[in-house]
């Protein structure tokens, strides 16, 4: 079941069954399976072979927030309920968490960082595409959330630098940044996550968010590019497109 067919669907009666799963699920159980539920609430990610319908779900803070932007920035990440929750994991142009993050597991190559697959520039280790910004497929956002949220390009993540206050802070116990906007005094609350990769999850050490752009410093595509801060600094850089961050999205 292609996750673009997903529909929201009107309100159920009391008698049809709904079965909630978490964000994270790809498949039912067999004790799932023989409940028969009418449906599957999203969130959740579900292999092609589970074909119980599903309705849409929003999760708890989907919330375009406007700083006074180009773009409204969610009010949290994908995978979280709440602001300071980290939320999901994904490795750059794929839309789905994993356990695993390395170039033997990553989509778009084949096993390692030099036999990349898709989004190459000149100068590439494997495929030269000449693409340098994630296809609305491969945005975990888009695929997640569903249009109109997006992953933010670099020069979106620039201008949320440039045109705020960040404020590093604790906020129910998570360490991160209180982004407020010069314009209108609204702000975001960024969680110092860390990032997914086979040596450590670094919580609370620094954050990693990523963007849709490919790192271009990175002339062999090996990079993707996010906003990436600690409690001293926060700017733009690059890290393996193996490695597991987080996704805050945008819209219009």
């Amino acid at each position: 079941m292609s996750f673009f067919l997903l529909l929201c669907m009107p309100l159920m009666t009391i008698a049809q069954q709904t079965l909630v799963l978490p964000y994270n699920a790809t498949s039912l159980t067999e004790e799932q399976r023989y409940a028969n539920p009418d449906f599957v609430a999203y969130p959740a990610s579900l292999l092609d072979d589970d074909s119980i319908p599903m309705r849409c779900v929003e999760p708890d803070c989907m919330e375009a927030i406007d700083l006074g932007l180009s773009v409204k920035w969610a009010s949290c990440n994908v995978g979280a309920k709440q602001p300071e929750e980290y939320g999901s994991y994904f490795a750059w142009a794929e839309t789905k968490p994993k356990t695993r993050y390395n170039w033997e597991k990553y989509l778009y190559c084949e096993g390692n960082a030099t036999t990349l697959t898709k989004y190459g520039v000149e100068g590439a280790t494997g495929c030269v595409d000449g693409k340098y910004e994630l296809d609305a497929q491969d945005d975990a956002a888009t695929a997640n959330w569903g249009t109109p949220w997006r992953m933010p390009s670099e020069d979106e993540i620039l201008e949320l630098k440039n045109k705020c206050i960040w404020t590093y802070t604790t906020q129910n116990g998570v360490k991160g940044y209180l982004v407020t906007s010069k314009t209108n005094g609204n702000s975001i609350f960024l969680p110092a996550g860390g990032c997914m990769s086979p040596d450590a999850q670094h919580q609370d050490l620094f954050g990693n968010s990523w963007s849709s752009t490919l790192w271009l410093f990175d002339y062999y595509s090996q990079m993707g590019g996010l906003l990436h801060f600690t409690s001293s600094s926060y700017n733009l850089a690059g890290t393996k497109r193996c490695v597991g961050c987080l996704v805050r999205p945008v819209c219009l």
